[in-house]
């Protein structure tokens, strides 16, 4: 059974109709992207052979990792650009974690997770 964290309504409702480019995510806007990939996770056989600690950190950089979408979206010659979502994510995330007093070690390891998501892109 998943944690359902007091905040992760308030998350996808920021991230509903945050719209994200076709060629990347045909899927549609941030939210259901971000679902599909927290569902993709919470599904995968190795998710549940970790320690829980593992999976509540996973399973919040999965709900986080495109918190910075909205704040970064911008209209550029027909195309949509989220450039900086990742350094803005971390600065969102952490304020989200320190208000339900998360773990300020696992906090900063998952603020480098959201940080540095794009990068096997790049």
């Amino acid at each position: 059974m998943t944690t359902k964290f007091i905040w992760e309504d308030s998350v996808y409702k920021m991230l509903t109709d945050s719209p994200q480019d076709y060629i990347w995510h045909a899927e549609g806007d941030v939210a259901i992207h971000t679902r599909m990939v927290t569902s993709e996770m919470l599904g995968h056989e190795k998710y549940s052979s970790l320690p829980e600690v593992a999976r509540e950190l996973l399973h919040r950089t999965a709900l986080l990792h495109d918190i910075g979408k909205p704040s970064c979206t911008q209209f550029e010659e027909g195309r949509i650009r989220n450039r900086g979502h990742a350094r803005a994510g971390p600065v969102l995330s952490r304020g989200l974690l320190y208000g339900e007093g998360y773990d300020p070690v696992l906090r900063e390891h998952l603020c480098a997770l959201v940080r540095s998501h794009t990068t096997p892109m790049h």
